[in-house]
């Protein structure tokens, strides 16, 4: 009987995973508290960010309860863009098409249940039962090109590269030194080297 090797992930791999989750959080402006890397048997890691803001906490200045459907639409994208972005960094650094990120399996299925979340708060909620319903589809793909825009086009790249470089000088980043390492992320316009940088949007929706 042939037994199929289970591949274990390199340092490296879940160090840009991580990082990438971390550098597109930032981004938008969610508090990122720690990444944390552990070798025993294989390589594990994880970041921790800020969640967002329960839908409630959005009606400052809104009349209506549907009006504040685009902006827990917004809020859901903003989530599963920083869920996709592990996946994204891993799959530049492995230069591999996302579809092919083993790690990006357990962020697709967090990502399934907070779009399920979302679709039984519409239900529940009469005002928002009138609004389109979510399209899993769309909101995957725009997850993944935010994502992939944000590595290319803000810089990105830059950073977690950084976050790599010290998570492999110390394997335990904490709140302030993340904020040190990213506290000029939008201000640099960073070149990203040509052949570091992540696949292409296209590469990336092969899933």
């Amino acid at each position: 009987m042939n037994m199929v090797k289970e591949r274990k992930p390199s340092f490296n791999e879940v160090a840009y995973h991580e990082a990438g989750h971390a550098v597109v959080a930032h981004y938008y402006r969610r508090a990122v508290f720690e990444i944390s890397m552990q070798a025993d048997k294989y390589v594990s890691g994880w970041m921790v960010n800020a969640r967002r803001p329960p839908v409630g906490k959005r009606m400052d200045g809104i009349s209506k309860l549907s009006q504040l459907w685009p902006h827990a639409v917004e809020e859901l994208l903003v989530e599963c863009t920083i869920l996709m972005a592990g996946g994204v960094a891993e799959g530049g650094y492995l230069r591999i098409p996302l579809g092919q990120v083993e790690g990006a399996q357990a962020d697709f299925e967090s990502l399934v249940q907070e779009m399920r979340a979302m679709e039984v708060l519409q239900r529940e909620i009469p005002e928002f039962q009138q609004m389109l319903p979510l399209n899993r589809e769309r909101l995957l793909h725009s997850a993944i090109a935010r994502a992939n825009r944000i590595m290319t086009h803000h810089s990105g790249w830059l950073f977690v590269e950084r976050i790599v470089g010290a998570l492999i000088a110390r394997p335990h980043l904490g709140q302030e030194s993340l904020k040190r390492i990213l506290a000029d992320m939008r201000q640099d316009s960073g070149q990203l080297p040509s052949d570091r940088a992540p696949l292409n949007y296209q590469m990336a929706m092969d899933l």
